[in-house]
């Protein structure tokens, strides 16, 4: 895919398809820097994307840039309220700036888009957690494996919550 995608934007450099798959691409790989690059250029070329926002809310978050996570958050709602990625990518920045309340606020607005997503009923699960709201926590995980029984994050943060409430 890289070396498709390389090419096209050999010929086309502002193509904003490939821009974002690339971006894609090298974040999957633990290259933030260069996926970061990368969807600051697809933005260039779309700016009314809110993908392209929310997933580079996600990459700067992975390099520890939580400020600047957060307002690519809000700009990807500002363009599609109802984006559930972008109310997710914002909770998981706000739990990592120990703003939890707003984190749950967050993870509940993507929820009420998404209401059978085990990836955010598990985010959900592990702000509870840090609230030390534990059977709200152990609910939420049991939500998220009752979507998908084989989701080992929700699975191991279920026995976690449990552990800790001396179940």
């Amino acid at each position: 895919a890289e070396r498709w995608l390389n090419a096209i934007l050999a010929a086309k450099p502002d193509n904003f398809d490939s821009l974002h798959l690339l971006a894609l691409v090298n974040w999957q790989r633990n290259r933030f820097d260069e996926a970061g690059t990368l969807l600051v250029r697809a933005l260039r070329a779309n700016p009314q994307s809110a993908k392209a926002h929310a997933n580079l809310a996600g990459v700067l978050l992975a390099l520890g840039r939580r400020d600047e996570a957060l307002a690519w958050c809000d700009h990807a709602l500002a363009l599609d309220a109802d984006f559930a990625t972008a109310y997710r990518n914002r909770a998981a920045v706000l739990k990592d700036l120990r703003r939890l309340d707003e984190a749950l606020a967050a993870i509940d607005g993507g929820l009420a888009r998404t209401p059978a997503s085990a990836e955010m009923l598990n985010i959900r699960g592990a702000i509870l957690q840090d609230m030390k709201r534990l059977d709200e926590a152990i609910a939420s995980y049991d939500r998220a494996l009752a979507i998908q029984p084989d989701f080992a994050d929700a699975l191991s943060n279920r026995g976690g919550a449990r552990s800790a409430a001396k179940r």
